[in-house]
């Protein structure tokens, strides 16, 4: 495919690293193609997440368009809304998560799970399985935001040592843009911790130091321990988050984004000290609804088909129309007892009509006279809308009038000629006017044009003050 895209004003979804997300129709195999465009390099993770029914599974997408970074993957859909997540990362970089969407009213299984970040296993400081991270997930409804916690085993026990060690098992929210190695930024965490003598129970902590007054409680938590799965849930209420003046002056609900990672502590009471125990990777999370819609579904069309001869380039155009904003898996133009030709979008919005049109088919379309084109479209492969016949020309240049013959005739001059009958390729045509034209000189350096007729002959006043010794004709067709 040609790069054909223009810049224009977009209006397609866009959450992060993923631009102008947009689907087609539901076709026969009951999936929706997504579309959208990631401008990074070096990917070496690159996935859509969807839950089937048995669990958040992901897929690969594939490279649909280099020159526009398209990128693209099926995703498989029922009768209702389908909800989507985004997972990708390039070399040397941080994973970025679109967690998909949970519908749910309890705590997330493991299967409702987007996974954040893996985490090494056997590198914790003390090489014990309650310390030793594996991996944490995220997700997120309407209200909470959802985190969970893996680690190589023996569950998340909050003390030991007979009340002289205590542990924490913290998902921390951060904001993307301050440095996570500052000893002073302030963060915000789903703290699975419990000091019973210093009054900390599990809760939605906000950490402003390393002290342990700079430890505050802003919100309560749920939290539930799998043990089948290794795994510590928590949740917290956003309205709590947002409450915090501080965490709402960065986050944006309407273009959310923050960054996270697990983090788990140890401290011991004598001597007094805390030490991190293992800390993950992390990620950059985008909570945002990303959806496909299958129903309900109209069958897309073209307006406006016409043929274009502009700007050195030879094309046809049309105008894309969606009532769904679906882009189409068949847009094409069909020439009748010819070939056809693709269309391509020139833009990414689909919630307006958009321009499509077909490659430079300069040195490929052949010559018509009068040929007839239509727009073929759908957006599912299934129901399709062919336009109606429009009419076009495309001539590369006619061969010169032969038998010209010149009378004088008293005042007049008469003029005559052959019909024109081929192209210059010899193809067949039928000029719509010959035009006449008059020079002193041969070569025709400098000419007038005295007039134009759809007839074999023409007929002037001769003019002897004008100096004309010589005449040309020239056969035209007016739309080529």
């Amino acid at each position: 495919m040609l790069s054909l895209l223009t810049a224009v004003a977009l209006t397609a979804l866009n959450v992060g690293q993923w631009e102008n997300i947009r689907f087609s129709g539901k076709n026969a195999m009951s999936q929706m193609l997504l579309k959208t465009e990631i401008d990074q390099i070096n990917l070496i993770l690159n996935k859509a997440l969807y839950n089937p029914g048995s669990g958040i599974t992901e897929h690969d997408l594939s490279l649909a368009n280099a020159a526009t970074h398209t990128y693209q993957a099926p995703i498989p859909v029922g009768s209702t809304r389908r909800y989507i997540g985004l997972r990708n990362q390039a070399s040397g970089g941080i994973v970025n998560l679109a967690p998909v969407f949970y519908e749910g009213t309890g705590l997330p299984a493991l299967t409702q799970l987007s996974k954040a970040s893996d985490d090494p296993l056997n590198d914790s400081v003390n090489s014990t399985n309650i310390y030793d991270i594996a991996a944490d997930y995220l997700s997120f409804s309407d209200t909470k935001f959802y985190t969970a916690i893996q680690n190589r085993g023996g569950g998340f026990p909050t003390s030991s040592g007979f009340g002289t060690v205590y542990n924490s098992y913290m998902s921390i929210i951060a904001n993307p843009a301050t440095d996570p190695n500052d000893p002073d930024v302030t963060v915000w965490a789903l703290n699975y911790m419990s000091v019973p003598l210093g009054g900390i129970t599990p809760g939605l902590f906000k950490i402003t130091g390393t002290g342990t007054d700079d430890l505050v409680r802003i919100g309560n938590i749920e939290t539930q321990i799998v043990s089948g799965n290794n795994l510590l849930v928590m949740s917290c209420n956003i309205s709590d988050l947002l409450a915090d003046p501080d965490f709402a002056a960065w986050y944006d609900p309407a273009a959310p984004v923050f960054a996270t990672l697990t983090l788990i502590n140890r401290t011991t009471v004598i001597p007094f000290e805390t030490v991190n125990q293992d800390q993950s990777p992390g990620a950059l999370i985008h909570p945002r609804k990303i959806y496909a819609d299958p129903v309900p579904n109209t069958t897309p069309h073209f307006e406006g088909g016409s043929f274009q001869w502009q700007d050195g380039e030879v094309f046809f155009a049309a105008s894309y129309m969606d009532a769904e904003a679906n882009f189409p898996l068949t847009a094409q133009l069909e020439i009748q007892n010819g070939p056809v030709y693709p269309f391509w979008p020139q833009g990414f919005d689909y919630t307006t009509p958009l321009p499509h049109r077909t490659a430079d088919l300069t040195g490929i379309l052949a010559e018509y006279d009068v040929g007839l084109a239509r727009t073929v479209v759908s957006d599912d492969e299934i129901n399709f809308e062919w336009g109606e016949w429009f009419p076009f020309t495309y001539i590369l240049g006619l061969l010169p009038p032969g038998e010209i013959a010149v009378q004088v005739t008293g005042a007049n001059v008469e003029l005559s000629w052959a019909s024109v009958t081929q192209t210059l390729l010899g193809n067949p045509v039928t000029p719509d006017l010959y035009r006449v034209e008059a020079s002193p000189l041969p070569d025709f350096a400098s000419y007038e044009v005295l007039g134009s007729t759809p007839q074999t002959s023409f007929s002037l006043l001769q003019d002897p003050a004008a100096g004309y010794n010589f005449y040309r004709v020239l056969a035209l067709k007016t739309n080529s």
